[in-house]
């Protein structure tokens, strides 16, 4: 038996009682829940409506982590035993959407985390190096500096040898060959101290930097420590009572893909400092009417409450997070860091005011010592207007950002989606050679922002694209498709734009690029700057049928971005389809001619489709929502986690695996050689040695 809200007895909140009502034959019971989430417990007490009274051999205690939050819901099945005595089963649904089976045992059963059937953001963390790995690091920090005298060098030899001393005591006390301790749900990470954890043999990084931590957020405001390899979790913990931030559009309120704001503040990299990384969410608690700010260790899931002071009026003791007394719309990392090592951000809030994150004191001298060219954008929340700012500060009169621009939509568009390039993002290529020699250089815009916005008349669809400067506004293309319709998917990098839509006309998914090209003039080899435009931007544009839905799409990126970029397809099926930007390559045409880059193929509407080109082979990914792409230590490959109703991680060579010796290389053999080799000139050399002695006595 079912029943859809339970009804709640009494208790208190922090051990709530819920009844829900079972009927076997015409024997009626009520199943009384109670919830001890101070000693992590459920207590499951059943009483016979015939009598009022209890069924003792029924009645039970299991332990149910306080992670999971209080049940909300329950199934009921009873049954009778081989010896006619009444049994149950009971699949529980707790307040962070998992799903437990309890038995007539005192145990669960099991227990599957369906909240991560609705991720909305994601980060791939790095692990923390060996001790090993710090050591060379520390040479390499020692003698990769220029010493400006005797006693300068003499300092940095004895700081990197005490550093060296340091991580040898702490490999002698630390040498336990365990994994790493899981999060028992309160951020407390169980097994020993933090930065002891972080040094398990097998939870550190590899040599290549393929092992990740995966920090995904879910709707229902879990946050999970995946790991990559196996996709283990290593540590969780439920941020009861937020929710990701949403935006009204026509009076309806709908949830947007990464409306959460995570980011990782501090990395690996400064051992032994504990890596942090922050959360923005929207409040859902009635004592805290704006945000919710949340600070944690993205290798442990340690809660760190104290990083929150300074930015927090209110601290919240009854839940893991902070209460902000604003709500924040966007925030922009800084080229800065303050004594402790932490990247430093502005979050421009609902009032367009500026807060510096982390609120401390070494943060905002590091924010004053830049340059005043930092700047934000934000719209289409509410309004069809996109604003942007300039990050002002002063000492007398701190931050503030100052308007700089406004660009208008129609009122008849509603827009849809906004993306901007990725600030990581490495271009190796500054230009395309064309057939008769000469080179058509990008227009590479770091500051650009692509908006897709979409008509409000349902009966005659269009979609429009805007390409604005962050800068100074202003808008560098702007191109219409009639008949075309959402769900939208976008991706910008290097200088073209790849976005698919579904044309409601022609009933076919159909891709469209563009791509941004400033001439014949090499451009100077200073730094970009947005107020310097060149007036001769060529847009050139193209558009492919795709033979299936789309419902997500991403780019590879590689560290040096050598590697060519492949675009990846997240297709309705569950397939993923990595696509050479080849393909898609504008300057495709119809007839061969000579103004057209080296190489390219001749313009077909349909974009090929290979099987083999599926990254995910026959593994499907239900319902895809989301494909995230970082690159790894290896320059030719990319890592890629994809998540929907499924979770997806692999690893993608675009240019195939140009930097890694192949599997099958011959090592004997080449080890023969070089020993055959050195044989030989060890005999040559003793032989021409003779030979000289011998002449010499002539």
């Amino acid at each position: 038996m079912r029943v859809q809200h339970p009804c709640l007895l009494f208790g208190s909140s922090q051990s709530p009682m819920y009844c829900y009502p079972a009927v076997y034959g015409d024997q009626g019971l009520l199943l009384l829940l109670e919830n001890e989430a101070s000693s992590e417990s459920l207590n499951l007490e059943w009483l016979d409506l015939s009598n009022a009274k209890a069924v003792e051999e029924l009645n039970q205690k299991v332990h149910l982590p306080a992670h999971h939050g209080s049940p909300v819901d329950a199934n009921i099945f009873l049954f009778s035993k081989k010896d006619s005595t009444l049994g149950y089963r009971i699949l529980l649904q707790t307040e962070d959407h998992a799903l437990s089976l309890v038995q007539q045992s005192p145990r669960l059963m099991w227990t599957r985390e369906e909240a991560l059937a609705n991720i909305v953001t994601s980060e791939l963390v790095e692990l923390p190096i060996s001790n090993s790995e710090e050591f060379f690091e520390t040479l390499h920090e020692e003698f990769g500096k220029s010493a400006g005298n005797v006693v300068t060098a003499f300092i940095q030899r004895v700081t990197s040898q005490l550093v060296q001393v340091q991580h040898w005591l702490t490999s002698l006390h630390g040498r336990k060959h365990s994994p790493i301790a899981r999060n028992d749900g309160g951020g407390n990470a169980a097994g020993g101290d933090a930065m002891e954890n972080m040094q398990r043999e097998d939870f550190l990084r590899d040599q290549f930097n393929l092992h990740r931590m995966i920090v995904v957020v879910t709707a229902v405001g879990k946050v999970f420590g995946i790991d990559s390899r196996d996709g283990s979790l290593h540590w969780h913990l439920f941020a009861r009572g937020i929710r990701p931030f949403r935006r009204v559009i026509d009076g309806n309120e709908e949830t947007l893909q990464d409306s959460y704001q995570l980011a990782v503040l501090r990395s690996v990299q400064h051992f032994p400092l504990e890596p942090l990384a922050v959360l923005f969410a929207d409040s859902q608690v009635s004592a805290c009417s704006t945000s919710a700010v949340l600070f944690f260790n993205p290798i442990t899931g340690k809660i760190q409450p104290d990083e929150a002071a300074g930015l927090s009026s209110a601290p919240s003791t009854s839940f893991s997070w902070a209460c902000l007394p604003f709500k924040p719309l966007t925030t922009v990392f800084l080229p800065a860091a303050d004594s402790s090592a932490r990247r430093v951000m502005a979050v421009l809030d609902q009032e367009r005011q500026v807060h510096i994150v982390p609120a401390s004191e070494s943060a905002e001298e590091s924010v004053l010592a830049l340059p005043q060219s930092v700047f934000m954008y934000v719209g289409g929340s509410q309004s069809n207007q996109l604003e942007g700012y300039q990050l002002t500060h002063s000492k007398e009169d701190g931050f503030a950002a100052s308007p700089r621009w406004q660009v208008n939509i129609p009122s008849n568009e509603v827009v849809v989606s906004m993306v901007s390039k990725s600030p990581k993002e490495v271009i190796n290529s500054v230009g395309t050679v064309m057939t008769n020699g000469s080179v058509h250089y990008k227009y590479l815009n770091p500051n650009l922002i692509a908006v897709v916005t979409h008509g409000r008349d349902e009966l005659k669809p269009s979609l429009s694209v805007y390409l604005v400067d962050g800068v100074t506004g202003a808008v560098v293309y702007h191109g219409q498709h009639k008949a075309l319709h959402g769900p939208v998917q976008v991706v910008h990098s290097d200088n073209w734009l790849v976005y698919s839509a579904f044309n409601g006309k022609l009933r076919r998914s159909e891709i469209n690029v563009v791509e941004l090209f400033q001439g014949l003039t090499q451009p100077p080899s200073e730094a970009f700057s947005s107020l310097k435009v060149p007036s001769d931007v060529t847009v050139l544009s193209q558009s492919y049928i795709f033979r299936s839905a789309i419902s997500a799409l991403a780019v590879s990126y590689t560290r040096r971005g050598v590697t060519h970029r492949d675009v990846l397809f997240g297709m309705d099926n569950g397939a993923i389809l990595s696509l050479v930007k080849f393909f898609m390559d504008p300057h495709r045409p119809l007839a061969p001619s000579a103004d057209q880059p080296e190489g390219v193929i001749p313009y077909i509407p349909e974009l090929p489709f290979n099987s083999l080109s599926l990254i995910n082979y026959n593994q499907s990914v239900t319902s895809i929502n989301h494909i995230k792409s970082v690159p790894s230590g290896l320059e030719s490959t990319t890592l890629v986690f994809a998540h929907g109703l499924d979770l997806f991680f692999t690893r993608l060579t675009p240019s195939k695996t140009f930097d890694v010796l192949p599997a099958d290389f011959d090592r004997l053999f080449i080890i023969g050689i070089l020993l055959l080799l050195g044989t030989v000139t060890f005999v040559s050399a003793r032989l021409s040695a003779q030979k000289a002695l011998q002449h010499a006595w002539k």
